[in-house]
Protein backbone atom coordinates (compact mmCIF):
# COMPACT_ATOMS: atom_id res chain seq x y z
CA UNK A 1 0.00 0.00 0.00
CA UNK A 2 2.47 2.40 0.57
CA UNK A 3 4.26 1.98 -2.54
CA UNK A 4 1.14 2.81 -4.25
CA UNK A 5 0.41 5.75 -2.34
CA UNK A 6 4.64 6.81 -3.08
CA UNK A 7 3.99 6.03 -6.42
CA UNK A 8 0.83 7.79 -6.40
CA UNK A 9 2.34 11.36 -4.99
CA UNK A 10 5.43 10.88 -7.22
CA UNK A 11 3.93 10.47 -10.47
CA UNK A 12 1.20 13.53 -9.59
CA UNK A 13 4.45 15.86 -8.70
CA UNK A 14 7.86 14.59 -10.13
CA UNK A 15 8.31 15.79 -13.21
CA UNK A 16 11.84 14.58 -14.41
CA UNK A 17 15.01 15.19 -13.27
CA UNK A 18 15.73 18.88 -14.82
CA UNK A 19 14.73 21.01 -11.89
CA UNK A 20 16.94 18.74 -9.27
CA UNK A 21 19.74 18.47 -11.24
CA UNK A 22 19.27 22.26 -12.37
CA UNK A 23 18.87 23.29 -9.31
CA UNK A 24 21.76 21.18 -7.56
CA UNK A 25 23.68 23.33 -10.00
CA UNK A 26 22.37 27.03 -8.41
CA UNK A 27 19.90 27.51 -10.45
CA UNK A 28 16.75 29.15 -8.83
CA UNK A 29 13.49 27.69 -10.05
CA UNK A 30 10.55 30.10 -10.36
CA UNK A 31 6.63 28.84 -10.58
CA UNK A 32 6.33 29.06 -14.78
CA UNK A 33 10.28 28.02 -15.37
CA UNK A 34 11.44 24.67 -17.35
CA UNK A 35 14.31 23.18 -16.48
CA UNK A 36 16.06 20.37 -18.46
CA UNK A 37 19.39 18.17 -17.18
CA UNK A 38 21.46 18.12 -20.23
CA UNK A 39 24.58 16.05 -21.44
CA UNK A 40 27.24 17.69 -23.17
CA UNK A 41 27.45 15.25 -26.10
CA UNK A 42 29.21 14.66 -29.55
CA UNK A 43 26.86 14.82 -32.56
CA UNK A 44 27.85 14.75 -36.39
CA UNK A 45 26.52 18.09 -37.75
CA UNK A 46 26.46 16.59 -41.42
CA UNK A 47 24.32 13.28 -40.23
CA UNK A 48 22.61 14.82 -36.70
CA UNK A 49 23.88 11.69 -35.37
CA UNK A 50 24.80 11.44 -31.64
CA UNK A 51 28.04 9.78 -31.77
CA UNK A 52 28.59 9.80 -28.11
CA UNK A 53 25.46 11.29 -25.48
CA UNK A 54 28.35 11.75 -23.01
CA UNK A 55 31.11 13.86 -22.95
CA UNK A 56 34.24 12.49 -20.83
CA UNK A 57 33.10 12.28 -17.62
CA UNK A 58 36.54 14.36 -16.70
CA UNK A 59 34.95 17.42 -18.26
CA UNK A 60 35.60 19.60 -15.21
CA UNK A 61 37.91 22.27 -17.18
CA UNK A 62 35.72 22.21 -20.78
CA UNK A 63 32.30 22.04 -19.01
CA UNK A 64 32.15 25.39 -16.74
CA UNK A 65 33.65 27.10 -19.62
CA UNK A 66 30.70 25.91 -21.96
CA UNK A 67 28.52 27.01 -19.55
CA UNK A 68 29.54 29.86 -19.10
CA UNK A 69 29.43 30.89 -23.19
CA UNK A 70 25.66 29.50 -23.07
CA UNK A 71 24.52 31.00 -19.87
CA UNK A 72 21.98 34.27 -21.19
CA UNK A 73 21.98 33.20 -24.51
CA UNK A 74 19.58 34.81 -26.26
CA UNK A 75 16.55 33.53 -28.42
CA UNK A 76 15.89 35.62 -31.45
CA UNK A 77 12.60 34.36 -32.12
CA UNK A 78 11.59 34.27 -28.52
CA UNK A 79 12.78 37.52 -27.41
CA UNK A 80 10.57 37.05 -23.72
CA UNK A 81 12.53 34.38 -22.83
CA UNK A 82 16.04 33.71 -20.96
CA UNK A 83 18.09 30.97 -20.82
CA UNK A 84 20.18 29.98 -17.56
CA UNK A 85 22.82 27.16 -18.15
CA UNK A 86 24.99 25.95 -15.16
CA UNK A 87 27.74 23.47 -14.88
CA UNK A 88 27.02 20.07 -12.27
CA UNK A 89 29.29 17.31 -12.27
CA UNK A 90 31.17 15.27 -15.10
CA UNK A 91 29.22 15.57 -18.45
CA UNK A 92 26.36 17.56 -16.79
CA UNK A 93 24.72 20.72 -16.72
CA UNK A 94 21.32 22.16 -15.99
CA UNK A 95 19.37 24.66 -17.87
CA UNK A 96 16.42 26.67 -17.13
CA UNK A 97 14.44 28.33 -19.39
CA UNK A 98 12.19 31.38 -18.39
CA UNK A 99 9.45 32.91 -19.36
CA UNK A 100 5.86 33.42 -20.99
CA UNK A 101 3.93 30.33 -21.87
CA UNK A 102 6.41 27.36 -21.25
CA UNK A 103 5.25 23.91 -20.06
CA UNK A 104 7.00 21.01 -19.31
CA UNK A 105 4.32 18.37 -21.65
CA UNK A 106 7.28 18.09 -24.24
CA UNK A 107 9.45 15.32 -25.11
CA UNK A 108 12.30 14.33 -24.84
CA UNK A 109 15.29 14.83 -27.38
CA UNK A 110 17.37 12.30 -25.98
CA UNK A 111 17.97 9.20 -28.07
CA UNK A 112 18.73 6.76 -25.08
CA UNK A 113 22.04 5.38 -27.30
CA UNK A 114 24.80 6.75 -29.11
CA UNK A 115 24.79 6.67 -32.76
CA UNK A 116 21.34 7.47 -33.13
CA UNK A 117 19.88 10.85 -34.57
CA UNK A 118 18.79 13.47 -32.21
CA UNK A 119 15.24 13.30 -31.63
CA UNK A 120 12.88 16.37 -31.97
CA UNK A 121 11.03 17.55 -29.48
CA UNK A 122 6.99 17.15 -29.67
CA UNK A 123 4.40 18.59 -27.71
CA UNK A 124 2.75 15.79 -25.62
CA UNK A 125 -0.46 17.52 -25.61
CA UNK A 126 -2.47 20.37 -27.98
CA UNK A 127 -1.81 23.12 -25.64
CA UNK A 128 -0.07 26.72 -27.11
CA UNK A 129 2.35 26.16 -24.17
CA UNK A 130 3.60 23.01 -25.32
CA UNK A 131 3.87 23.56 -29.21
CA UNK A 132 5.67 26.66 -27.88
CA UNK A 133 8.20 25.14 -25.62
CA UNK A 134 8.79 22.21 -27.97
CA UNK A 135 9.47 25.13 -30.96
CA UNK A 136 11.90 27.08 -28.31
Amino acid sequence: MWVDVLCGVMSRYYRGRGAFESMGAGLDMQPGDIAFKSNFATINNDTGIVEFRRADRNFEGDGPKLCNDLDGISLPSFPHHKVSVKYATEHRCGVRVSGPGLTDNISSTDPLKDNLPLLKPEPLDDSSEASTTATL
